[in-house]
């Protein structure tokens, strides 16, 4: 399946950081791949898998002490990418209400993701205000160091990245 999601990874997340986060997440979690067609071909993808929101937290480098419910389930969207000649179509919208579907069906607590800020704006921002999501946190310059180290080439500022990173998260258990 990796080599079908290459190049969408690659042109959407920027090069090498797809299979650096893979192979780390396929260490620690069973991931969940979905795709979207159009006429049999890939225009898309999304990846995530479920954890304990301490360890999707962490996951990101963040300080978990101030949630006391640490423990809670959760599903992370950890990519979700469409094809740039796709965007805007809906396609975006059909891979988060099936991320959402799942979600609700494993009777998790909530759904966290991480959207990107760069000087052409936050990439997932209308999609995020469209479910109802809410921001947790920014952390600037999220990927500066990592990509550096790892060589990833961000689509929007090369290498080093200097996007924000901004945490969403959409209670589902109220």
């Amino acid at each position: 399946m990796l080599p079908v999601l290459l190049p969408i990874a690659c042109q959407g997340l920027g090069e090498g950081y797809f299979v650096s986060q893979l192979k780390h997440l396929k260490e620690h979690y069973t991931l969940d791949i979905n795709c979207v067609f159009k006429a049999d071909k890939l225009i898309g993808f999304s990846l995530a898998y479920q954890c304990t929101i301490e360890g999707a937290l962490c996951d990101y480098g963040l300080n978990v002490s101030s949630y006391a419910e640490w423990d809670r389930q959760v599903y992370v969207l950890k990519s979700m990418v469409i094809e740039e000649s796709y965007q805007r179509r809906g396609y975006g919208t059909e891979l988060m209400k099936s991320a959402l579907n799942k979600a609700k069906a494993n009777q998790l607590d909530a759904i966290i993701l991480v959207g990107w800020k760069s000087v052409k704006g936050t990439n997932i921002e209308h999609l995020m205000d469209d479910f109802g999501f809410e921001v947790i946190c920014e952390i600037q310059d999220f990927w500066h160091a990592e990509s550096i180290i790892n060589q990833y080439q961000c689509p929007v500022c090369g290498n080093p990245c200097n996007c924000t990173a901004i945490i969403y998260s959409k209670e589902l258990k109220m």
